[in-house]
């Protein structure tokens, strides 16, 4: 028998969620022999010592590990007994099947450790939709449910949501519930139900701030604000967002090309296109005096000298 031995990778959680599931529900077992143990709280022992028990009252098991750090480049913060895990890889139980779920982790690859899982395991390795493949996934969930969407609807409901598929799917459920028994999804449906993700807020916010667009800065801000976001989280995206357009647009420079960029920075290729178009866009000195301002906002409010409201407002607003 082959080992039951599963990885799954990659950042796109929804598709992970759902080909976990189904894996899951083609064991035959039930749910008193289902597990799952976050390696974040605890240690990766109990779920190899779970893994070497005998299922109870049926012929399979299924143990799931999420977020396992001991495989990431970052230090774990809870000392796994890995001469265990790296025996089980050696010798899996048949009766069970093991599940690690990397969803959104960055593997050491240099690892001894990590070679050896990618070795022994069958790995699922799910990348993020394109734009094309994400709006033909709300037209086949429509689909599914016996409704039509306009296509004008779909560009709405992705300019709202962005490009997370959970947070997609979620808003998806709150748009059918509203239509009820409406066999179709109009423009409107999708401007009155649907909600900005903060993705796609952050995004508009950055966009306004470099085209010193006042009036939509507001807006956004009051909209983020108002939706309970904290302002050292806020400034923090927007740094983050900025510095990904200062790397796009050094790489640019660099000549390197929109594919090449979105391997580098590991993101789609709908999320590259509009870093290169923003990055395009702005010159590469006026993008450093953002995130130069960014960093003195920060040092401010750490040390006490700013309070970080009216620190970020200083900085969205006299921009």
């Amino acid at each position: 028998m082959a080992n039951n031995i599963y990885l799954f990778l990659g950042n796109e959680e929804l598709m992970i969620k759902n080909k976990i599931e189904k894996l899951v529900a083609s064991v035959p077992t039930n749910s008193y022999n289902i597990t799952t143990y976050d390696m974040e709280e605890n240690n990766v022992s109990m779920a190899i010592q779970d893994a070497m028990t005998a299922p109870f009252m049926t012929d399979y098991k299924v143990v799931i590990i999420k977020n396992p750090t001991f495989l990431g480049k970052e230090k774990s913060s809870i000392e796994h007994r890995l001469e265990l895990f790296e025996q089980y890889l050696d010798h899996p139980v048949d009766e069970t099947f093991f599940i690690i779920d990397a969803t959104m982790m960055e593997l050491n690859d240099k690892s001894e450790l990590v070679q050896k899982v990618k070795k022994k395991s069958q790995v699922s390795d799910t990348r993020e939709l394109s734009e094309v493949e994400m709006r033909g996934w709300l037209k086949r969930q429509c689909s599914l449910m016996n409704v039509e969407i306009e296509d004008h609807a779909v560009e709405l409901f992705f300019n709202r949501v962005g490009s997370n598929m959970v947070y997609a799917k979620n808003e998806l459920d709150k748009v059918l519930n509203y239509i009820g028994d409406r066999k179709n999804i109009t423009l409107r449906d999708i401007s009155l139900v649907v909600s900005k993700s903060l993705e796609t807020n952050v995004y508009a916010l950055m966009s306004a701030i470099m085209t010193k667009d006042k009036n939509k800065i507001v807006e956004v801000y009051e909209e983020l604000i108002k939706s309970g976001k904290d302002p050292i989280l806020l400034m923090n995206l927007i740094a983050k967002s900025m510095r990904e357009m200062y790397l796009t647009a050094s790489m640019l420079q660099a000549n390197y090309k929109q594919a090449d960029i979105a391997a580098k920075m590991g993101v789609s290729p709908g999320r590259a296109y509009y870093l290169v178009k923003d990055a395009r866009t702005f010159p590469l000195e006026v993008i450093e005096e953002k995130i130069i301002a960014l960093g003195e906002l920060d040092y401010q409010i750490k040390t006490g000298q700013m309070d970080k409201t009216t620190g970020l407002e200083m900085f969205l607003f006299t921009m």
